[in-house]
């Protein structure tokens, strides 16, 4: 009870202030001294004075030399955009236009450097930004791996900014984009067994040394697949170019041996509903040959089957004629 009535004394004793602040400033006196230490403050002399003083304090700071140094480099700065347009002849580098000059960085990292840097119009630097959103909506982390590759260099303690490595993260991240395509490819898989074509054929399609690229996802190091595919088609088929380019889209990820190898024969069963597929994959890991036990000259071999493959009928064996068929070759 004490605690609550002091609480209500103390809000009391607020809100009388407030009604005396309140009246006070209804005194046009008061209003008239504080609308002329306003004026006095704002005169020129007094601003001049201020800015003097600012500017001599800071040339008197050791460290904001090198502030100095590092605002040259602000796009902001017009003697810099001055210098940038006067290198570049004050036209768009792509269409030669003299009209709204924009200047557009070609790092990815925001480098103010003036070899780092280009003139466009606005209309071209608009068209350059279309395809680089293009890009980035495709594989939206390039950028991140160009900047984690020059952290590993800078790790290694390599200098970025020699020849040989200044665009070495473009490259990476190229390499990357490449190496794991299967990784974005979903919808192009879909449309390759989308397109299904009748057929009669009772007998067994296959398709052999199907060279393939993948990455080991232990090291992240490359991984070269021979890949054997035997199908079973069940009055449907797809297009046999399209056989490779499937095996091609699923290897080139991140990806086990072992998973690889059922993944190719389930994806080829549940999307074009066989009588049965089986799938030999030799594989040529660099992870094996250039580092660790570096056993040069080995392979690794698995397999997967289903259907008639692991279920053969009596008068029939796919399987067994699947193998003659690659021992022959």
């Amino acid at each position: 009870m004490v605690e609550h009535k002091y609480r209500k004394e103390k809000g009391e004793r607020k809100r009388k202030a407030a009604l005396k602040s309140n009246e006070r400033w209804k005194d046009p006196k008061v209003w008239k001294k504080r609308s002329e230490g306003i004026k006095k403050s704002y005169t020129k002399e007094l601003r001049e004075k201020r800015r003097k003083k600012a500017t001599s304090q800071w040339k008197e700071n050791p460290k904001n030399k090198q502030m100095k140094q590092k605002s040259l480099l602000n796009l902001s700065s017009p003697i810099l955009k001055k210098q940038i347009l006067n290198e570049h002849d004050n036209k768009c580098d792509k269409c030669g236009s003299t009209k709204k000059l924009v200047i557009h960085h070609n790092d990815y990292l925001y480098n103010s450097d003036i070899s780092h840097l280009s003139v466009l119009c606005k209309k071209c630097h608009g068209q350059l930004h279309k395809e680089l959103r293009r890009k980035e909506d495709f594989f939206k982390g390039d950028n991140t791996i160009k900047r984690a590759t020059i952290e590993i260099l800078k790790a290694l303690k390599i200098d970025v900014k020699d020849e040989n490595f200044r665009n070495t993260p473009a490259r990476v991240s190229r390499m990357y984009q490449e190496m794991c395509e299967g990784l974005f490819a979903e919808e192009e898989i879909k449309e390759i067994l989308k397109i299904k074509f009748p057929s009669t054929y009772e007998g067994m399609v296959t398709c052999q040394n199907i060279e393939a690229w993948s990455l080991c996802p232990h090291h992240l190091l490359p991984v070269k697949y021979n890949i054997y595919v035997g199908i079973l088609f069940n009055k449907e088929c797809i297009g046999l170019s399209k056989i490779p380019r499937l095996i091609e889209l699923l290897a080139k990820k991140p990806v086990l041996q072992e998973t690889l190898t059922q993944e190719i024969t389930y994806i080829i069963d549940k999307n074009l509903k066989t009588l049965g597929s089986i799938c030999i994959v030799d594989g040529v890991h660099t992870c094996m040959q250039a580092r660790g036990v570096k056993a040069t000259g080995s392979s690794v071999i698995t397999s997967s089957a289903t259907g008639k493959f692991l279920n053969p009928d009596k008068h029939k064996n796919p399987k067994g004629e699947f193998l003659d068929i690659i021992r022959k070759k």
